[in-house]
């Protein structure tokens, strides 16, 4: 029986440090060296500690998790500031073209 105890013990660490390892690997807009007090005390933290630990990092860091999320996921931002409004691009989509009509009319 004690054997058995032994192995289900086993068997829970290692869940558990798998369920730790993907919270970890979710914070993907943290560097490594952000990660690594956390990661070299894997073992020590909960879940939920590990999450709150990095969430505070993201916050001294100033990031912006959504914006992250998004730029991570292929989000693209477009400025019609540097635009010069006399240039005409061959190679410009229709849709910029019309951006930049209506950005004229607006002056």
């Amino acid at each position: 029986m004690q054997s058995e105890y032994a192995v289900l013990v086993e068997f829970k660490k290692g869940k558990d440090r798998e369920d730790k390892q993907a919270m970890i690997d979710s914070f993907s807009m943290l560097s490594d060296d952000d990660k690594a007090e956390v990661v070299l005390h894997i073992d020590e933290y909960s879940v939920d500690e590990i999450e709150a630990k990095l969430a505070v990092i993201c916050v001294r860091n100033k990031l912006n998790m959504s914006e992250s999320t998004e730029n991570a996921q292929g989000g693209t931002t477009f400025s019609l500031d540097d635009i010069d409004d006399n240039s005409e691009q061959d190679n410009a989509p229709a849709w910029l073209s019309l951006l930049r009509k209506a950005k004229n009319n607006e002056n």
